[in-house]
């Protein structure tokens, strides 16, 4: 696969393996960690790479990726109809998607692992509001170190579900968009860390986009 973006990635994965035992490296490079919302790999690089290397172990990482989607896939399908649908059967070609493509490995991680979430929450919706507080905190924060953009995705996803929960117990009305909101909040935490993130860097808000910002989405979906 082309993966035109990962080179970067697998570049800096072995200057954080290797910098501290190279001379050369380091008379250029330190490094320093710190908690954001994008370092899905690069954790699981740091915890084989000193086995595997930096290549071999970005291949097993990226490897992992489109079995781990097809996976969140199934999932979500039969946590939703008590089988795997043939929409999801369609859907699985969308496990080569053009963020892998390209290499975007945190974000496709991340994408990933918000189905797995974002299918046992399906299938704890018998689960009591403080449980699901309990259980989804911390789910919502591994997605959410692995990538904020699939933080944002399983989001999206369970306000939508809750939504459509909500109005077919309780009608469409301000009640029912209240209490699907409030159901999210396992996944609202973590806005004080994107705050805590953002503020460090030269652009709080994040927004690299100029005044081409619906050409250039345009020409993303094409």
């Amino acid at each position: 696969p082309p993966l035109t973006d990962l080179p970067n990635h697998i570049a800096r994965y072995y200057i954080f393996l290797n910098a501290h035992q190279s001379s050369f490296l380091s008379s250029y490079y330190d490094v320093h960690w710190h908690l954001i919302g994008n370092l899905g790999i690069d954790l699981i690089v740091r915890a084989i790479g000193p086995v595997a290397g930096a290549e071999l172990a970005a291949r097993i990482a990226v490897g992992v990726i489109p079995p781990l989607t097809v996976i969140g896939i199934y999932s979500v399908s039969r946590a939703l109809n008590g089988q795997v649908a043939p929409s999801a059967l369609l859907a699985l070609p969308l496990a080569y998607n053009w963020p892998l493509d390209r290499g975007f490995v945190n974000f496709s991680f991340a994408a990933a692992i918000a189905l797995l979430v974002f299918a046992f929450w399906i299938r704890s919706r018998a689960f009591g509001f403080v449980t699901r507080l309990l259980i989804f905190t911390p789910l919502s924060f591994a997605t959410w170190v692995t990538h904020i953009a699939g933080w944002g995705l399983l989001g999206l996803a369970v306000l939508g579900f809750e939504l459509v929960r909500a109005y077919q117990l309780r009608g469409r009305n301000l009640h029912s968009l209240f209490s699907a909101a409030l159901a999210t909040l396992p996944f609202a935490f973590m806005i004080f860390f994107t705050i805590l993130w953002r503020s460090e860097t030269s652009d709080s808000l994040g927004l690299y986009y100029g005044t081409e910002l619906l050409s250039s989405k345009l020409v993303s979906i094409v």
